[in-house]
């Protein structure tokens, strides 16, 4: 090894120390601090981390993770990671994974890919991801359904008929499930993908004030795959209690104007017991014939201006 790759290898351990030194004895505390405040400032929200520190070899840890807007519900998370892949780096692709652990040690992966070449192209404004990935292990999704929920319950552009229901809603349940899409920015109709989830332990409980049964879910799930251009839902999927089936299946065929994607589903609904009593009604009048709690509906058509819906 002659001198100047020697001199070479030496400015380039020192410069690698002094970054990997900044990185480790940077003062988080401020930057947790920072991150809040503009986040507050800017979003009208209010965003607390209890610590922030270095996760290995390039990201941050989050821990006593709150958000809440005012007069909604906080949703509450214990851990969020948030971290570079070095090896897909390498590789000519921009990896960014986020883990997140919910206060029962659930936990939920959300990976984004993307082209480096796309992501750092001055023509690319908002640059499609080249691969979308969640992965989840009995997360807990209440606190952020509820969140949801709460919010949409104190915004003012929710329709006024069911802004105030939506604040008296509580939803429950754990979320195994695998999400792969392989995104195919230039033509969105190559893409492909296939989607599992299945909600454990499911619930949805009402205010005391609507005077409505509870309902646990034996089956809360949803099976999908996207491929050429057309989403198609597996039979089976939807969700269904001792008073209640919502079961789905059926296809959307994707067109270059997404809003003109065509639907063509079958939606069964049945409603028993006490919700047959108190919303029967309801789809008799929409079915305009007597359902004795059941019916199947086709939803045909572009999304815009509506699909039709045909009672069958």
């Amino acid at each position: 090894m002659n001198n100047l790759s020697k001199i070479l290898l030496y400015v380039s351990f020192a410069i690698g120390s002094f970054l990997f030194f900044l990185y480790i004895t940077f003062p988080y505390q401020v930057l947790k601090e920072m991150i809040s405040s503009k986040i507050e400032e800017n979003s009208g929200v209010i965003f607390h981390i209890d610590e922030l520190s270095p996760k290995l070899p390039v990201g941050l840890e989050l821990k006593g993770l709150s958000i809440q807007t005012p007069g909604s519900k906080s949703l509450n998370l214990n851990e969020v990671e948030f971290d570079v892949s070095l090896l897909s780096l390498l590789l000519g692709k921009a990896k960014i994974n986020l883990n997140i652990k919910d206060k029962y040690d659930g936990q939920m992966v959300v990976s984004l890919s993307f082209g480096i070449f796309k992501l750092l192209s001055l023509n690319e404004e908002s640059p499609v991801p080249s691969g979308f990935y969640i992965s989840s292990d009995n997360f807990d999704i209440a606190s952020i359904l509820n969140f949801i929920l709460s919010k949409l319950s104190n915004d003012e552009t929710t329709n006024p008929m069911i802004k105030s229901q939506l604040g008296q809603i509580y939803l429950y349940g754990k979320m195994n499930s695998k999400i792969d899409l392989d995104i195919n920015s230039s033509e969105l109709s190559r893409s492909q993908g296939v989607a599992s989830i299945n909600i454990n332990d499911a619930m949805l409980e009402f205010d005391e004030t609507l005077d409505l049964p509870s309902q646990e879910f034996n089956q809360a799930k949803i099976s999908a795959s996207f491929k050429s251009g057309r989403l198609e839902i597996d039979e089976g999927s939807g969700i269904s209690s001792d008073d209640l089936d919502l079961l789905l299946e059926g296809n959307l065929t994707q067109k270059p104007d997404v809003m003109k994607s065509v639907a063509d589903f079958v939606v069964h609904v049945e409603i028993r017991n006490e919700l047959n009593s108190l919303f029967g009604f309801v789809l008799d009048y929409l079915a305009k014939k007597s359902t004795e709690g059941k019916v199947r509906m086709k939803i045909k058509g572009p999304l815009t201006p509506l699909p039709e819906i045909i009672y069958l």
